[in-house]
């Protein structure tokens, strides 16, 4: 039988198909298309009206070329084999030649089996972007019969010749390299510790865990059939080794399976010789399943955490790279766990840097998780780990723990406790929200919202030495943006350099790797970790001499996935790509600076001391230009970031479970409140109330970008207030509990170390909940928070909302006028904090008549003289509103143009008796 060309497919945006006419495969090699060469058409799939697109495919000898040079255009080939009887495994052997102009993309081959309706299964292809014919050849299907085949190559334009596409059956299994098929080797062989055990089912090769504590039998696939399994070892009670032969590599393999005493099962891979391929190996272990009533799993895709129940697909097209970019795993695991149970399983990637990790389904509707290797330099490279860690109770949270002392075991973990002492002024970052702009709208900023109280904050990109000095002496963190990554062509300096040279090649014989495009279309480069360390010595030194930052935002560096660099200069693999991105951490650290970075690929968090991204979802970055921070509209606001990005269901504070008393963490500066706030203001509330649920900052811009100034400031101050007091109370303490009150998961509960509790509830309805031993009834969106020296509650009361933040020299009330609260009365929002010993700054929301207590506020005395002044927008005391009476009641009136004051102590003067001047000195009477 004949395979069958389904059709050239070319398609835009992943919307428009175009199938160019009849071709046909022959067994082993691929004919010409019969229709000569033609520009090809495509149409929108709504649409019968054509569009000429700037792409051709043309016939040659046992193949065909594409040539384009349109960018964002799906190259797809699809060929039918369904009739060709060919059983797996097979190897895709083809003949190609490819020149990419500008950006390198992936080339992959997807196939699917009978049965399957999709693509799941792909193998990327190791391409030579050189403009030479290459000759490759693939595994395919571990078992099945292939139905079709898939080429993509990327949406890069390129020149393209495929020709000579042969399926073939692999050689026989031949004994090699002194490994002999030995059958008395390969008996069922169990190693055990206390209630974990593993056991070998040699007759498949397959492996059983099985977990007396819970009661769990964890039941592998097969190994893939390209393994041919030769012998099994016995090392001791609790490992043993398993002889393997690549029947693609033709190698000898070594798989080790080892019991530890923490309830973990490792499973390691390695080869005899590092230069052998990995493709065949890179699915081992396979994935394990087991019987679970409710199973979710949680992991953290450049997010805070994602909560995925086990029959959801939206994860299961594509693997998740460990430390990648987007879509990926900021921690090296995935949780799976029985919500109904308690009992879970960590998949941790040992060897973090080469892998991925995917959700694959089952017929049943279900994913399983499976590592996946990626060779290194196009190598097997080295030993290749990873560990199923138990848990018998507790779900995430549990999970969370267990990699929590997996770190420290390490010795990677660092309190922030433990960072401050090392650099004092690392404790200048509690309560302290993230701030951007240009000098001139820092230093308006500060100026106008000190007094409002704002007066802790991490501010970039000031460039006097003045200014510098002058947020120093207040308190703040001052720094500048750092960016090592992208580059123009130009002398080594801050985003400049020689290109040619020092720009990463992402395949042999490939073109400069793209970086960011600025909003000109000015294309930057990026630039390799080789070449950062050359880098930073170009300016850092003497920028330092010259301008007192005590703090640095360095961006991308631990944003971005691990690299491979084939540079012939400075080639390097993804483990030395990590090696030089510390190595600058380290290097930053020794200037004794407070560092911070972008998203945080946890490598990096014991060299950082705050991450700005972390409490950010997945899917902003594909739902609108966050990284050009432009608002988004509601249309752009996608299902997926509404449901897994903000969405309360399907978020969990795994990083922070972990990471809380690590390194203060905030949402990316693409993806706040205040650039949600036009298209939807009610997330805006909902970033608020996550801030609150895992005590962490916001993000602010100074010059408008976000909230706009002056008009929307007080919704600014509301964030501000609402969250960074709190996190002062709790920003260096673990965090140690987060739990759903409710079933429909609205209603959510964290504790901290230091005895915090927090219960925010996101639903537009109140909701009655039981916290401690008092029995309250939640306002929408409202909360309730005890810790040491703090009370946060917006509770609802009569058929509104009351809002207390109660801290020592601090107090923040929104009622709705009716009724006297915490010794305020007004109608709106009212916020008041000492700023010395005879003065407290206090804020009103415009049109408000207030009633205060100000004995009962400050805590003055009624014989002392109280007064309220107004205040001006840089703090400075103006005339006088009003006198409180002899019971400490002072009323006044907030209007549009007057709604700042001051509350003042007159203390009475003491009595001072006049000294005579010596009689000497007296001079004689006139008179």
């Amino acid at each position: 039988m004949i395979p069958r060309l389904i059709g050239v497919n070319l398609v835009v945006l992943k919307r428009c198909v175009l199938r160019a006419g009849s071709c046909w495969w022959a067994l082993t090699v691929l004919l010409a298309c019969n229709a000569s060469s033609q520009a090809i058409q495509l149409f929108e799939d709504s649409s019968s009206n054509f569009r000429e697109v700037n792409c051709r495919v043309e016939s040659v000898e046992n193949g065909f070329t594409v040539d384009t040079n349109q960018q964002d255009l799906d190259a797809l080939i699809d060929i039918d084999v369904s009739q060709t009887a060919i059983e797996s495994p097979v190897e895709l052997h083809f003949s190609m030649k490819t020149k990419v102009h500008g950006e390198i993309g992936e080339y992959v081959v997807y196939w699917s089996s009978e049965g399957e309706t999709d693509w799941k299964n792909f193998r990327r292809v190791l391409f030579q972007p050189d403009g030479q014919w290459h000759r490759y050849r693939l595994p395919l299907a571990d078992s099945g019969r292939i139905r079709a085949i898939r080429f993509a190559f990327g949406k890069q334009p390129h020149q393209l010749s495929l020709s000579d596409v042969i399926l073939v059956p692999p050689e026989p299994w031949r004994a090699d390299d002194g490994l002999k098929n030995d059958q008395s080797d390969l008996d069922s062989t169990k190693i055990s510790v206390d209630d974990l055990s593993v056991t070998v089912d040699s007759s498949k090769h397959v492996y059983v865990i099985e977990d007396k504590k819970t009661g769990r039998v964890w039941r592998s696939e097969p190994v893939s059939n390209w393994l041919s399994l030769v012998g099994i070892e016995k090392q001791n009670p609790r490992s043993l080794t398993v002889k393997m032969y690549d029947r693609f590599a033709k190698a000898p393999l070594l798989g080790e399976i080892e019991v530890t005493d923490d309830r973990a099962v490792r499973f390691s891979i390695e080869s005899a010789s590092a230069e052998v391929p990995i493709a065949a190996a890179s699915r081992f272990p396979p994935r394990f399943s087991t019987d679970l009533s409710d199973g979710h799993f949680v992991f953290c895709d450049r997010s805070c955490g994602v909560l995925l129940n086990q029959r959801d697909a939206t994860y299961a097209n594509w693997p998740l790279r460990v430390y990648g970019n987007t879509h990926c795993l900021d921690m090296p695991w995935v949780g799976l766990f029985d919500e109904k149970r308690g009992d879970g399983m960590m998949l941790l990637v040992e060897s973090p840097a080469d892998a991925e990790v995917a959700f694959v389904g089952h017929k049943d509707g279900l994913h399983w998780p499976e590592v996946r290797w990626l060779p290194t330099l196009d190598r097997f490279g080295y030993k290749r780990s990873v560990s199923m860690r138990f848990s018998d109770s507790g779900g995430y949270v549990a999970l969370a723990q267990r990699y929590r002392e997996y770190l420290r075991q390490q010795g990677r973990f660092k309190t922030l406790e433990e960072k401050s002492r090392e650099k004092p002024l690392v404790a200048r970052l509690k309560g302290a929200p993230s701030l951007w702009g240009d000098e001139k709208s820092a230093e308006r900023y500060i100026r106008t919202m000190r007094p409002l109280g704002v007066e802790r904050g991490i501010i970039s990109n000031c460039k006097k030495p003045a200014t510098i000095d002058w947020l120093n002496g207040l308190g703040y963190l001052t720094g500048r943006y750092d960016s090592y990554t992208d580059i123009l062509e130009g002398k080594t300096y801050f985003q400049r350099d020689r290109v040619d040279r020092t720009a990463v090649r992402s395949r042999p014989g490939g073109s400069p790797k793209h970086g960011w495009k600025l909003r000109n279309g000015q294309q930057m480069y990026w630039r390799s970790s080789a070449c950062w360390e050359n880098a930073a010595q170009a300016y850092t030194p003497k920028e330092l001499s010259k301008l007192p930052y005590n703090a640095r935002f360095i961006d991308v560096a631990a944003a971005a996935e691990l690299l491979e660099d084939y540079h012939p200069e400075h080639t390097l693999n993804r483990r030395q790509d990590m090696a030089n991105r510390r190595a600058l951490y380290e290097t930053m650290n020794e200037y004794g600076l407070v560092i911070g970075t972008e998203h945080g690929n946890d490598w990096a968090t014991d060299q950082v001391e705050y991450i700005e991204g972390a409490m950010s979802g997945p899917f902003w970055w594909s739902s609108w230009p966050a990284g050009y921070l432009d608002r988004p509209r509601r249309d752009q606001l996608t299902e997926d970031y509404l449901k897994y990005g903000i969405g309360y269901e399907h978020r969990v504070p795994l990083w922070e479970l972990v990471y809380h008393d690590s390194v203060v963490t905030t949402w990316y500066w693409g993806d706040t409140a205040g650039l949600l706030y036009e298209a939807a203001p009610e997330l805006s509330d909902r970033k608020d109330l996550f801030n609150i649920l895992h005590g962490t900052t916001p993000l602010f811009w100074m010059n408008g970008t976000g909230y706009q100034l002056p008009e929307e400031r007080h919704r600014m101050l509301r964030t501000f207030h609402d969250t960074c007091p709190l996190h002062e109370v709790v920003s260096f303490e673990q965090m140690l509990k987060h739990e759903f009150v409710f079933e429909d998961r609205a209603v959510q509960r964290t504790q901290f170390a230091n005895g915090t509790t927090v219960v925010v509830n996101f639903s537009d309805e109140p909701r009655s909940c039981v916290i401690g031993q008092q029995s309250v009834v939640l306002a929408p969106r409202g909360y309730f928070a005890t810790g040491p020296g703090l009370l946060q509650t917006r509770l609802w009361n009569n058929d509104s909302a009351q809002t207390i933040i109660r801290k020592p020299g601090y107090l923040t009330v929104e009622a709705d006028g009716k009724r006297t609260i915490e010794n305020v009365k007004c109608n709106g929002r009212f916020t008041a904090f000492r700023t010395g010993q005879q003065r407290w700054n206090l804020f009103v929301t415009p049109g408000s008549e207030c009633e205060l207590n100000i004995v009962g506020i400050t805590g003055w005395q009624t014989g002392d003289q109280l007064r309220v002044c107004r205040m001006d927008e840089f703090g400075e005391v103006q005339e006088e509103v009003g006198k409180a009476d002899e019971t400490g009641i002072v009323r006044f009136q907030s209007t549009a143009d007057s709604w700042r004051f001051v509350l003042i102590r007159d203390l009475p003067q003491p009595r001072v008796t006049a000294k005579r001047e010596s009689p000497i000195s007296e001079k004689p009477n006139a008179n």
